[in-house]
Formats: C-alpha cells, structure tokens, sequence
C-alpha cells in the first residue's frame, strides 16, 4: 500500500509537472504567437510606411516630371513664337528692300530719261546754234554779195 500510495504522489506530481509543462508549453505557444502577430503587424507597418513613401516619391517625381514637361512645351512655344516673328520680320524686311530695289531702279530710270532728254535738247540747242551760225552766214554772204552787186552796179554807173 505504501508503494501505491508513493506510485499515486509519483503520478500526481509527474501528472503535475507535465500539465506544468504543457502549460507552459501553451503560454509558450501563445507567447511567440502574440510574438509573431506583434511582427506580423510591425511588418504591415512598415511595409504599409514603405508604400505610403513610395506613392509620395512617385507623385513627387510625377509633379516634377509635368513640371519639366510644361517646360518644354513652354520653351517650345517660345521658340516658334521667336521663330515666327523672326521670318515676319525678316519677309518684312525682304518687302521693303524688294520696294527700295524697284525705287532705286525707277529713280534711275527716270534719271536716264532725264539725261537722254538733256542730251536730246543740248544737241537741239546745238543744231539750231549751228543753223543760225549757218543762217548767219548765210546772211552776211548775201549781204556781202548785194553790196558788191551795188557797188558793182555803182562803179559800172560812174
């Protein structure tokens, strides 16, 4: 009896120390799994954080990138407005010594015209100079020959 009695305290405690043991074995078991729930959650967060940076990063970048791109377009728009108003200019300034040219040519035109007529008249001037020279000459020759038909007319009279 004492054998059974010491075999029922040797069972009691071994029975003990296993629920001992599987109690702790659960608290274990519910230890690492508030553990593991605990970097569960920290690993959510961060990865959740590394997202949330990411989209700000993303969305930086976006407004940089439109930022650059309205730029551009800007800068092109600019370009062609210079470009633009450069052949305007420069179609303007094409018009105005295109009508300088044909000026300039007229006004020589007319210049010539001028001269020829100058030339047409100093030579009209210069024919009829000659004429009367002629005429003139012409004249004193009468003259002279009426006189020496009087004068030969008045010495066969005397």
């Amino acid at each position: 009896m004492k054998l059974r009695t010491l075999s029922e305290i040797d069972k009691f405690y071994t029975e003990q120390k296993k629920q001992e043991c599987h109690k702790e074995k659960k608290t274990a078991v519910a230890m690492a799994q508030v553990a593991q729930e605990r970097v569960s959650i920290t690993v959510n967060e961060y990865l959740n954080e590394k997202k949330y940076v990411a989209q700000k990063l993303i969305e930086k970048d976006n407004e940089t990138l439109q930022g650059g791109l309205r730029q551009l377009r800007q800068n092109r728009f600019d370009y062609f407005e210079k470009v633009r108003k450069r052949r305007a200019l420069f179609l303007e300034e094409k018009t105005q010594k295109a009508a300088d040219r044909l000026l300039v040519q007229n006004l020589n035109n007319e210049r010539t015209l001028l001269i020829k007529g100058m030339i047409k008249v100093d030579r009209l001037k210069q024919n009829e100079a000659v004429l009367k020279e002629k005429s003139l000459i012409v004249q004193k020759k009468l003259k002279a020959e009426k006189y020496q038909k009087n004068l030969l007319k008045q010495m066969k009279e005397f």
